[in-house]
C-alpha cells in the first residue's frame, strides 16, 4: 500500500479546515431549535411566561406536533397546559406543561416517582406510567416567579431513553 505524503502546511490547512467544519457543525446543532419559531410563538401566546420548552432532545427526534391541554385561560392546579410531541421513526416523545398543586400537602412533585435524581440544581423524578405500554414517565418541578409552580413530564412512549438522557433534557428547561 503506498503511503501518503503531505507538506508540514497542506496537513496543517487539512486539518483546521476540518475541525473548523466540525465546530460549525456543533455549533449549529447547539443553536437550532427543537421546537420551530413559529410553534414557539403560539405557545408563548398561550402560556406566556410559562411557555418552557427542552433545549436538548437526544439525537434524531424531531418536533411533530403541539397542542393546547387546558380547558381555561390559565389552568388550576394540577391540569395539563400544553404538550409538545418528538418523534424519531415512530419513537415517541410527549413533553408536557402543568400548573402543579403548590400545597405541598395536597400532591408534592415527587408523589407517586419510584425513584429520583439530581440534575444541576433540579431534581428529577421517574415512574411507569403503564406497565403494559411499557411508557415512562420522568419529570420536574419549578417554582416561577409569578408563585405558580409548574411541573415539566418528559413521557417517553417506549421506552427508548436512559434515565440519565430523560434527565439531560428535563435539565434543559427553559423558555
Amino acid at each position: 500500500m503506498p503511503k501518503l505524503k503531505c507538506g508540514r502546511r497542506l496537513c496543517a490547512r487539512v486539518l483546521l479546515a476540518a475541525v473548523a467544519a466540525s465546530c460549525a457543525a456543533t455549533a449549529n446543532a447547539a443553536s437550532s431549535p427543537q421546537v420551530p419559531s413559529s410553534v414557539k410563538r403560539s405557545i408563548e401566546r398561550l402560556a406566556g411566561d410559562d411557555a418552557f420548552l427542552p433545549a436538548f432532545l437526544p439525537a434524531g427526534y424531531r418536533y411533530a406536533s403541539w397542542k393546547k391541554d387546558a380547558f381555561r385561560v390559565v389552568p388550576f392546579p394540577d391540569e395539563d397546559w400544553f404538550e409538545v410531541t418528538f418523534k424519531r421513526g415512530s419513537t415517541r416523545l410527549t413533553w408536557k406543561v402543568k400548573v402543579a398543586n403548590s400545597d405541598p400537602g395536597a400532591n408534592p412533585c415527587g408523589a407517586l416517582s419510584i425513584g429520583h435524581a439530581k440534575a444541576g440544581r433540579q431534581t428529577v423524578y421517574w415512574a411507569s406510567v403503564d406497565k403494559a405500554s411499557r411508557t415512562q414517565d420522568s419529570w420536574t418541578c419549578l417554582r416561577v416567579p409569578d408563585g405558580k409552580y409548574l411541573r415539566f413530564d418528559l413521557i417517553d412512549h417506549g421506552p427508548s431513553l436512559t434515565l440519565a438522557t430523560a434527565r439531560r433534557v428535563l435539565a434543559s428547561t427553559t423558555r
